[in-house]
């Protein structure tokens, strides 16, 4: 009976949560329309991303992250199940760290005009694509959690399952009782995971897209599924329906930023703080009242 009371009081609070967040992202939404977000723009064809750049950066950031360094760890150490949590932190913080590290090699095998182009093909300066990147946050996040606690509650009343928390989450509460491991790991994942994911879905994978299909729109579609599937868990079990298509929903605003800006400044910067406040949000909730 008790547990009933709870389910009833979690999906109220859902129901709560989503038409709050749909509320808010349709005025901001309104808000950006009459300030000319949307408005058409050119696309450029720039930078020429080729095949074998997009192959080189995801064989290096797959290779050294998830092929190499379990490899190592596995090595060294034999039973990482239990092992205490600030260890696993810093584990999965040295993971992070290598796939950067992979990535940004990948990135320096780029010629300097494509660098160039990827950063800046129009006379704004870097911050103010940073300030749209920023400014963006406030039209999409609201979006992301309607839209995640709107399938939450589907998945709920269709198959009675309750949501899980992605891994990345459970991790970094697994460290809060470890302040630096925590505190290196949100570093992380506000500077490192950003750069290294946009460069890899937007910067490469994004641009060679657009230009073999010569639709921008498609492109932005096919680069944001990918991206979200590379997010996927199996011990997310069903929740993984709720949020792979939320990050989808991210994948597409990312892109559209990352187009109408023409630079990876803007991407980055609206990647970077979507996570700064969704740790914010996560110390909040763990924090004791």
């Amino acid at each position: 009976m008790v547990e009933a009371v709870d389910i009833q009081q979690q999906l109220q609070e859902k129901w709560m949560i989503f038409w709050w967040a749909l509320g808010m992202g349709l005025i901001a939404l309104g808000i950006a329309w009459f300030k000319g977000a949307f408005h058409s723009f050119h696309v450029s064809a720039y930078p020429i991303i080729r095949g074998q750049d997009v192959l080189k950066g995801f064989t290096y950031f797959i290779v050294i992250e998830m092929v190499l360094m379990p490899a190592a760890f596995s090595m060294v150490v034999l039973d990482i199940a239990h092992l205490d949590a600030a260890t696993k932190g810093g584990l999965q913080l040295i993971m992070m760290i290598g796939g950067f590290l992979g990535v940004f090699m990948a990135y320096k095998e780029l010629t300097h005009e494509q660098r160039r182009q990827l950063w800046q093909q129009t006379e704004v300066p870097w911050y103010e694509h940073v300030k749209v990147g920023i400014i963006a946050w406030f039209i999409c996040y609201p979006f992301v959690v309607a839209f995640g606690q709107g399938l939450s509650l589907l998945t709920w009343y269709l198959f009675h399952h309750t949501a899980i928390e992605q891994v990345a989450v459970q991790n970094l509460r697994q460290v809060m009782m470890h302040p630096w491991v925590f505190g290196l790991m949100a570093l992380g994942v506000v500077t490192l995971v950003p750069f290294t994911e946009e460069y890899l879905f937007r910067g490469l994978l994004q641009n060679w897209l657009k230009r073999r299909l010569h639709h921008p729109a498609i492109a932005i579609v096919l680069s944001s599924f990918i991206f979200a599937l590379f997010h996927y868990s199996t011990s997310q079990g069903l929740t993984n329906f709720e949020l792979l298509c939320s990050l989808f929903i991210l994948g597409c605003v990312l892109g559209f930023v990352y187009e109408r800006q023409r630079s990876l400044w803007a991407s980055i910067s609206l990647h970077s703080f979507f996570n700064l406040m969704s740790l914010g949000l996560i110390f909040v909730e763990s924090s004791p009242l």
